[in-house]
């Protein structure tokens, strides 16, 4: 099976394409910057220039695919209408080149956010509507993209979404030295609240693994499937064991709730409306005092899911990875 891969040089893609092409499948991996899929190439992939806000570059990439993974995203805080170019247009030019090519799946990697509208998610499963309205504009394109990919299942193209939680492990490139910048920052990395919230949690191989399975899976197609970890977990935990396993001593500094909402609530609708990029400081400031808590049973029984890698041999993984990096400065 030839695949495309969106979002190829990132974090999930890129796990994903060393998957497909260790099992024997052939990868075309779309990317902005080729040189970065360079480690790609060298694997076998092909590598196909483009922008999923480009949809003539998605469609001549998408050319003789049997299928498409779309992974590609705005993991950082960006303006609006950059989340919209990407998660809302880039998923429809995605669906729609795969259509043209005569593909027959399309996988979209979501996220657990496009059901977090600011409050506790306990015990929620696939069946858990989207909220009624949102608190930042990366959930809200995220949940737009995955209706947009749903609503093209059927004649002849089979659309599945999958819903990783927060991903961790080796490779992580982006939320890793974001966080390990803040611990050495005079202050340290900002929480809101004790800590003691529960951050639902994927391990890098299980979305990996899931997405590998969803490809042939007779059951996938018009459905959505959280993947989570094993185990629960404190946000304020995770943190520190992430921070530790990249060799740095985890510090954080409370910030009172009133402050951190109201300042974070002005500062990103100001962002907004300037058109500049939004901090996603309340989105920040309400996941870390709300819990989340996901029951993934259809992966489970659709796709055959169990998470195999516990939290310590995870992190044990990653503080290995983080050593044969240099240190985790070299990262980025």
């Amino acid at each position: 099976m030839r695949v495309l891969i969106t979002g190829a040089t990132g974090f999930i893609g890129g796990a994903v394409a060393r998957r497909l092409l260790a099992d024997g499948h052939g990868v075309t991996a779309l990317a902005r910057n080729p040189r970065r899929a360079d480690h790609l190439a060298r694997l076998g992939a092909a590598v196909a220039p483009g922008d999923v806000t480009d949809a003539m570059s998605v469609e001549r990439a998408a050319a003789g695919c049997d299928a498409v993974i779309h992974a590609a995203g705005v993991p950082r805080p960006a303006p609006v209408r950059v989340f919209e170019a990407v998660h809302i247009q880039g998923t429809i030019n995605v669906t729609r080149a795969a259509r043209a090519a005569g593909a027959r799946r399309v996988l979209n990697i979501a996220s657990q956010a496009v059901l977090f509208g600011g409050r506790d998610l306990i015990n929620a499963t696939d069946d858990q509507p989207y909220p009624v309205r949102f608190v930042d504009p990366y959930s809200r394109t995220k949940a737009q993209g995955e209706q947009a990919a749903l609503s093209e299942n059927g004649a002849g193209l089979e659309v599945t979404s999958l819903r990783p939680a927060v991903v961790w492990g080796p490779g992580d490139t982006t939320i890793l030295p974001i966080m390990a910048k803040l611990t050495r920052s005079p202050l340290g990395i900002p929480l809101c609240g004790d800590g003691t919230a529960i951050e639902a949690t994927t391990y890098i191989d299980h979305i990996v693994d899931v997405t590998a399975r969803a490809l042939t899976a007779p059951a996938a197609p018009g459905r959505t499937y959280l993947i989570v970890d094993g185990f629960r977990i404190a946000g304020r935990e995770l943190l520190s064991r992430q921070m530790t396993a990249a060799g740095l001593k985890p510090r954080f500094t409370r910030v009172p709730r009133v402050i951190a909402e109201n300042m974070g609530f002005v500062i990103d609708q100001v962002a907004t409306l300037l058109g500049v990029t939004v901090p996603l400081a309340f989105f920040g400031a309400r996941t870390a005092q709300t819990s989340r808590v996901f029951i993934a049973t259809r992966a489970r029984e659709d796709l055959g899911y169990q998470p195999t890698v516990t939290l310590d041999e995870g992190m044990a993984r990653l503080a290995a990875w983080v050593r044969e990096m240099g240190g985790v400065d070299k990262i980025a």
